[in-house]
């Protein structure tokens, strides 16, 4: 499925959810030292009705290269 994701579709997308201060709080980047992102987080209110639980991590993606470095720590 992400094969398919057209990046600049995905970038456009990513600008306009970002500019929504809602969305945007629920979001964490990952860069380098260099300031290249290397991965990012994205959560909030739970969707499903678990009453032990008020938050739900939607997203968490960590480029290969980045992984097993503690990036998601």
């Amino acid at each position: 499925m992400l094969a398919r994701v057209s990046a600049d579709r995905n970038a456009a997308r990513w600008a306009e959810r970002l500019r929504d201060p809602a969305i945007a709080g629920g979001v964490l980047v990952a860069m380098d030292d260099t300031g290249m992102v290397i991965g990012f987080a994205q959560g909030g209110p739970q969707r499903d009705c678990v009453p032990e639980y008020t938050d739900e991590l939607y997203a968490l993606y960590i480029l290969r290269a980045a992984q097993g470095r503690g990036v998601g720590r």
